[in-house]
């Protein structure tokens, strides 16, 4: 947030800075989360990392839960698909 506006509502970066604030917002989530020695399993994480970011709904706000926990873990099943074929 940069400041407010006439009415006192707040003004957020927008263009190139508020792209890589955002990014970078959503990289520490993902730190946060993977630091965390009580999130074992993957979906846990997921769910930890979605609630983080729903705490700044407003301005990282992407995906419906449901739709993001879908497309996170076919990307995961993707990626172990991908990796079997490389020989991995």
């Amino acid at each position: 947030m940069i400041g407010h506006d006439d009415n006192g509502e707040p003004i957020y970066i927008k263009g190139i800075k508020g792209v890589i604030e955002r990014n970078i917002m959503r990289y520490y989530f993902v730190l946060l989360v993977e630091f965390d020695k009580h999130n074992v399993h993957y979906e846990q994480k997921l769910e930890n990392w979605f609630a983080y970011t729903e705490r700044y709904h407003r301005q990282l706000y992407e995906y419906e839960k449901t739709v993001f926990m879908q497309a996170k873990l076919k990307e995961r099943e993707n990626q172990f698909k991908l990796q079997k074929l490389l020989g991995h």
